[in-house]
Parts: structure tokens; sequence; C-alpha cells
């Protein structure tokens, strides 16, 4: 059986042991804390530039639609002024009405 020293001086060793395994866990916990919060900042700049992204390519297409839009209109004003002159477009554009009565 041990005596009471050896038992009071392995208790006191393992006292120690636990205090450097506790002081180890807290240190990673440290740069784990610090790693957590670098990636946050990481993800939230990665979202802040495509949300940008998005940004500017949806003003590009709207700026592109716009001319685009009206050249259409324009087109479709000057195919019906021209089917108004000609004879045989409106005969084609009452067949339907024909057709129907």
């Amino acid at each position: 059986m041990p005596s009471g020293h050896k038992v009071s001086e392995e208790v006191e060793h393992a006292v120690q042991a636990n205090k450097g395994i506790a002081l180890l866990i807290a240190v990673l916990a440290l740069f784990l804390a610090f790693a957590s919060a670098g990636g946050k900042g990481a993800q939230t700049a990665a979202i802040s530039e495509n949300i940008e992204a998005a940004d500017l390519w949806t003003f590009y297409q709207a700026k592109a639609i716009r001319p685009t839009t009206l050249l259409t209109a324009a087109e479709m004003l000057e195919s019906e002024a021209a089917a108004e002159s000609n004879p045989a477009a409106k005969a084609a554009k009452r067949m339907p009405q024909i057709l129907l009565k």
C-alpha cells in the first residue's frame, strides 16, 4: 500500500498535468476564436463583392435593354406604317376578321 506522502505527490503531479492541459486547451480555443473571426470577415467581404458584381451586371443589362426596346419599337412603327400603305398587307390584316364572320 502506498504511503500518504507518495499519494499526495501523485495527486499534486496529476493536478499540475491537468493545469497544463487546461492551459493548452485555452490557448487552442483562443486561436480558434481568432480564426473564426477572421473567416467571418472574409465571408462578409466576399458577399459584399458578389453583391457589387451583381449590381454592376444589372446596371449593364438595364443600360443595354433601353436602346434595344426603343429600336424595336421604332422598327415596329416603321413596319406598321409600311403595312398601312401596302394594300396587300391591309387585306392580310383583315383576313382573320373576315374568316371569323
